[in-house]
């Protein structure tokens, strides 16, 4: 029998969908701070609540050994470097407009994308269907964001742009806060401080 788990916090937010039904999201958060979530269609949260420690537990979220977690995001930091490199050799040297960099990793995405998502055409059309604005206002932020950053990389030195650009985590932390109720919200604050510190000092070193 496997041991009980030990629940923290607790936080169920209302979402209401574009066909007027209401959604509710669980997320709890375990002693050993794995994260769990669950979602519920109907006005009742206790399925919803029932389903996020469930999620905690045996054959749900675990927690990565903390090696794997640090291999991953050093991986993660060399990806971003390389392409950022990158970019900054296309937009400066070679000239290219930063629409068209921008705009020709669309079909990259796409082709590494598209079985996932054909695979689940069922959800995928009823995240259509539930959040068409939400999902045509990230498909065209996100991409006029990063040509921004290009545009930039076109005159500017890529050690000024790079750092000012993941000012975004000072932003994400706050509507993390705010939106999603994540808790943490003081280590959060002085690990996003530092890294807006750190942009400063390239800045103006």
């Amino acid at each position: 029998m496997p041991a009980p788990i030990s629940i923290v916090q607790t936080h169920v937010h209302s979402l209401r969908l574009r066909n007027g039904a209401e959604a509710l999201v669980a997320r709890v958060m375990t002693a050993d701070g794995v994260a769990g979530f669950g979602f519920s269609l109907g006005p009742e949260a206790l399925p919803a609540r029932d389903m996020a420690p469930a999620r905690t537990g045996p054959g749900g979220a675990t927690r990565p050994p903390l090696a794997a977690a640090v291999g991953l995001a050093l991986a993660t930091g060399t990806f971003i470097a390389s392409y950022t490199l990158w970019d900054k050799y296309a937009v400066a040297t070679l000239g290219t407009p930063a629409v068209l960099q921008g705009y020709a990793t669309f079909p990259v995405m796409l082709t590494a994308f598209a079985p996932y998502a054909l695979g689940r055409r069922a959800q995928l059309a009823g995240v259509w269907r539930s959040c068409r604005p939400q999902v045509i206002g990230a498909g065209l932020l996100a991409p006029l964001a990063y040509m921004l950053v290009l545009a930039a990389l076109s005159f500017t030195a890529v050690s000024a742009v790079a750092p000012v650009r993941e000012v975004s985590v000072l932003f994400g932390v706050v509507l993390g806060r705010r939106v999603l109720g994540e808790g943490g919200i003081a280590r959060k604050l002085v690990a996003a401080a530092a890294i807006v510190a750190g942009i400063l000092a390239i800045a103006f070193g």
